[in-house]
């Protein structure tokens, strides 16, 4: 016997496997099984006394490549419907159980079996197609992808001008429950002033109560250099600090701190530990020392 191929020899193979009621036109059904009896139909023509060799097309067409595939199947399937000269059905195009990503596909091997079947045209028939829906359908697609880019950008804008406004109104928030606490705290410093001690007096001073500075004037409880000192931030800043000034000024001035007490026959010695190694000695009630890391 003697073996066939080439294109006008498949077409006769077919021609005669179709008569006998073997070989069914792939992709009309979609079923995979019809598309292996194509591509190994020399297999089954051996049982008919014929050898045929038909296992791969001898011109492969290339794949359609870019993106959209699965739009471009989709786009196929109402094409055709105005190209008579199509004869050939889209399994997939009445077929729902067929996914998505499945369409590009079927779309392949479609064009590769048009392109076995009528050479002649389907090379062309296939550039007409790509022509189409390059021309009327991927400018809609291109046109929604920007829209939806354009949208994406518009929601990621709100998204952010929702988080800087709350973020805004949540200082606000803060600004105001911080000035009612202040407020509030300002009116029990009014309320409590003359039975506060000397050091909480301090403490509300160093808050800008000023309720507590109008009660340390009134007691009097430090002197005009001791105020200078207190109010010229410029000196505390520095860690300058002067002696000679009472205890009370200097719980004013830097504010409270660990604080180390020894009692002899001469009287109290106080020992306050600020930070960045700076000491403070207090006797009977006045600054006489301090030490610092200097």
């Amino acid at each position: 016997m003697i073996g066939r191929s080439g294109t006008a020899g498949r077409r006769k193979s077919e021609a005669l496997l179709e008569a006998s009621g073997v070989l069914l036109r792939p992709m009309e059904t979609g079923n995979a099984l019809e598309k292996f009896a194509y591509q190994r139909v020399s297999l089954l023509a051996l049982a008919f006394g014929v050898a045929i060799s038909v296992a791969a097309p001898t011109n492969a067409l290339d794949p359609i490549e870019g993106e959209n595939l699965a739009d471009k199947a989709r786009y196929l399937c109402d094409w055709r419907q105005t190209h008579p000269e199509n004869p050939t059905p889209l399994a997939y195009c009445d077929d729902d159980d067929v996914p998505r990503y499945m369409w590009g596909l079927r779309m392949q091997d479609w064009w590769q079996w048009m392109f076995n079947r009528y050479e002649e045209k389907a090379a062309p028939m296939r550039g007409a197609f790509l022509d189409d829906w390059t021309a009327h359908r991927k400018p809609v697609l291109d046109e929604a992808a920007r829209d939806a880019r354009k949208k994406e950008a518009e929601e990621a804008s709100a998204r952010r001008d929702k988080t800087v406004a709350e973020a805004a109104a949540r200082a606000r928030a803060d600004a105001k429950k911080k000035q009612r606490e202040a407020a509030d705290r300002e009116t029990w410093v009014a309320h409590s002033a003359t039975s506060l001690t000397p050091e909480s007096l301090c403490l509300e001073l160093n808050r800008g109560s000023k309720a507590a500075r109008q009660e340390l004037e009134r007691r009097n409880l430090l002197n005009a250099i001791e105020w200078t000192l207190i109010d010229e931030w410029t000196l505390i800043d520095s860690h300058r600090i002067q002696i000679g000034m009472s205890e009370t000024a200097l719980l004013c001035s830097w504010g409270r701190t660990d604080v180390n007490r020894t009692v002899t026959a001469a009287g109290e010695r106080k020992q306050y530990v600020y930070g960045r190694g700076t000491m403070v000695y207090v006797d009977n009630g006045y600054v006489t020392a301090y030490q610092d890391s200097h």
